[in-house]
């Protein structure tokens, strides 16, 4: 039996967020569905986020819709967290991103992978 759960906003309105919608499946594995305004300069970026988040909620088999308005990648996690957590998910670990050693800023990206400017506290990663 599939059950779902969403989080985030939809609309031409919407900026740097996104609407998650997760369909927890037995089998099939995971499906990532993301359309998104800037896909093209962080697709790679946001399906690491997305992984991730379904790595610590132990999930396997899912069905995962992303419409995104540029969010960040923190913004990407806590709304994958709430879709999950909405559809009865229970965390497997923790899922809070790790800690950036230079600044201690919490990053998904860790700090010696990808060059990085820290800009009012958030870890953008430098292309």
């Amino acid at each position: 039996m599939a059950v779902r759960g969403e989080a985030g906003r939809v609309g031409e309105d919407v900026r740097s967020d996104l609407h998650v919608s997760v369909t927890i499946k037995e089998t099939g594995g995971r499906e990532v569905d993301v359309s998104s305004k800037v896909g093209a300069y962080y697709g790679r970026s946001i399906d690491q986020v997305t992984n991730r988040v379904l790595d610590a909620f132990g999930i396997e088999h899912a069905h995962v819709v992303l419409d995104d308005s540029g969010a960040l990648p923190f913004v990407i996690a806590a709304r994958m967290e709430t879709a999950l957590r909405r559809a009865g998910v229970e965390t497997k670990s923790d899922s809070r991103p790790e800690r950036n050693e230079r600044d201690g800023h919490a990053s998904t990206f860790p700090a010696t992978s990808l060059s990085c400017s820290s800009t009012r506290g958030f870890i953008i990663p430098m292309r």
